[in-house]
């Protein structure tokens, strides 16, 4: 299961995105369009958060590939944050990190989260406990 794209309208043929040997599958696009964030399932490292840019080479890159799972990359509104989970802590967790980076990470969960959601307007994250 790796990523391929199509127009919605079905015309065109569908071009093949990614290619690799493990499971992936897409979980956000940035607001402008020019990059996908996708997770990857390995067996050494789990789940791990790849992001594959749509123009020039489109080759993809891990943003978050720990011995832990990271899993469920959103991008915030205004493109410049992903949130994820992680199980770094030992619990699910959410995240968040600067896109394309470099920066830190900080943990904006604090008894366990899953599926992060970010809200429109000041930089809020909603998460499903």
């Amino acid at each position: 299961m790796n990523l391929f794209w199509k127009l919605a309208d079905g015309s065109g043929a569908e071009e093949r995105l990614t290619e690799s040997e493990w499971n992936q599958w897409p979980t956000s696009w940035s607001p402008d369009g020019r990059t996908l964030a996708f997770e990857e399932v390995r067996t050494d490292t789990g789940y791990d958060i790849w992001v594959l840019p749509l123009e020039g080479e489109r080759t993809p890159r891990p943003f978050e590939k720990t011995a832990s799972s990271e899993w469920g990359a959103v991008f915030s509104p205004d493109g410049h944050w992903l949130a994820y989970v992680s199980t770094e802590s030992g619990l699910p967790e959410i995240y968040v990190k600067p896109f394309p980076g470099p920066g830190g990470k900080w943990q904006v969960s604090t008894d366990g989260g899953l599926g992060p959601l970010w809200a429109k307007g000041p930089a809020t994250i909603l998460s499903q406990l």
